[in-house]
């Protein structure tokens, strides 16, 4: 277990810690319709009814070379039997080292990669204040969540159609202090651009950064005003300590240099394109 916050890091607690709090997402997928979750040498990993990839992960794998292709393919009938894609996410301490490689043979390919990256809290800079017309917000609204997983999906290019069991997954898993994720939502003048979560049962202290933020229509269409600032076409960072609500901000140019310490690579194996999500009560 990953002490909180970190006493000493060193670039390998960090990566043991980005890597664990990415894998603390999979058990909260057994709260979608029909999941099946399970944890071992395999990983941590879900099968679900929804047909979207994110929801039928894989994560963690850590096996003899000798056995990994056996331990594929119990995923590949796991994923046929429900006719879903599958997401098997590889990083710095996945086994075999070739498992990317074996994966490719049994019909996965390349999806993408996030960089694992983080940030002493203690080496922030001094930041100016938000510009006025950004402001974040902890999301603990049915309203407020629907914006954030809307403005999640039209940043990343999500289908439509999984946008209504995201919001349910995430609604199912509470809004309050003792939910297991906590959810921010940056709006400029009222409307959201950027949303962020912080996943950990202890709230890990953290410095997180939207990848890609949605800009308001009105502002990426119009003429770059004169008057009130327009929403920065760089990333939107904001720093979390264990408070709630967001402590320091940095917006475009003057956002913390967060690190690059290690690289989470996604494989997809579809199997079945353009299946609809089920209804989710």
């Amino acid at each position: 277990m990953i002490e909180s916050p970190l006493q000493s890091p060193d670039a390998t607690r960090f990566v043991a810690a980005i890597e664990e709090n990415l894998f603390a997402l999979a058990p909260l997928f057994r709260h979608l319709p029909g999941a099946e979750s399970g944890a071992g040498p395999e990983g941590r990993w879900t099968v679900t009814d929804v047909a979207f990839p994110f929801f039928n992960s894989i994560l963690g794998t850590d096996v003899d070379a000798a056995g990994a292709d056996a331990t594929i393919e119990r995923a590949l009938t796991r994923a046929r039997r429900r006719r879903v894609p599958v997401l098997w996410w590889t990083g710095p301490r996945t086994r075999p080292r070739d498992l990317g490689a074996r994966l490719e043979r049994h019909g996965f390919a390349r999806d993408d990669e996030a960089p694992g990256m983080a940030l002493e809290l203690v080496r922030l800079p001094a930041a100016d204040p938000p510009p006025p017309e950004l402001t974040v917000e902890r999301v603990e609204s049915g309203a407020a969540l629907a914006d954030f997983v809307a403005t999640f999906r039209l940043g990343f290019g999500i289908d439509a159609a999984f946008e209504r069991p995201w919001v349910n997954w995430l609604a199912t898993l509470g809004l309050g202090d003792g939910a297991p994720m906590r959810h921010y939502l940056a709006r400029w003048a009222g409307e959201p651009v950027a949303p962020r979560r912080c996943c950990s049962p202890r709230a890990w202290p953290a410095s997180i950064t939207s990848r890609r933020c949605r800009r308001p229509a009105a502002a990426a269409s119009a003429p770059r005003p004169r008057g009130p600032r327009s929403p920065p076409r760089a990333t939107a960072t904001a720093a979390l300590g264990r408070s709630s609500t967001p402590r320091r901000w940095a917006c475009a140019s003057t956002r913390p240099r967060l690190r690059e310490y290690c690289r989470n690579r996604r494989l997809l194996l579809d199997g079945l394109r353009g299946r609809p999500p089920p209804a989710v009560r």
